[in-house]
């Protein structure tokens, strides 16, 4: 008889152990089926139709999106601040080799009265030094 007061010492304590987790369990599948409500109500879904899983595949879906999109922005974001960082060297070189002073300046930006007009644009007197 000293198996079966074998198989009550280890059966005892092992159902105890699973009415425990049974218990913890029942409660979290409580709050997860409560919780399931509330979303459908949020997203103005039906209770019955809402299926969780779609649910979090929808909003992983958006989050990988959204990060895709973020770093596409801030590849062009880096890409402008390069070009403009290149371009500030490239003048920044020109200006140290004296081309800048030997070179007119644009008309767009000093105007002179040979400057082809526009009726809306008066332009300054040859040698004005404004800037448009």
């Amino acid at each position: 008889m000293e198996g079966g007061s074998l198989h009550t010492q280890i059966s005892k304590p092992l159902i105890q152990t699973a009415r425990t987790a049974l218990a913890a369990n029942t409660d979290l599948l409580g709050q997860i089926s409560s919780s399931r409500r509330e979303l459908a109500a949020y997203f103005c879904e039906s209770e019955k139709t809402f299926i969780l899983e779609e649910c979090f595949k929808i909003i992983s879906t958006l989050v990988k999106r959204f990060k895709a999109a973020s770093n596409v922005c801030v590849d062009e974001s880096l890409a402008v601040a390069l070009r403009s960082l290149r371009g500030f060297r490239k003048m920044s070189n020109e200006s140290r080799r004296g081309r800048l002073a030997t070179h007119p300046q644009p008309s767009c930006i000093y105007p002179t009265a040979n400057t082809p007009t526009n009726n809306s644009i008066s332009y300054p007197v040859e040698g004005s030094r404004t800037r448009i």
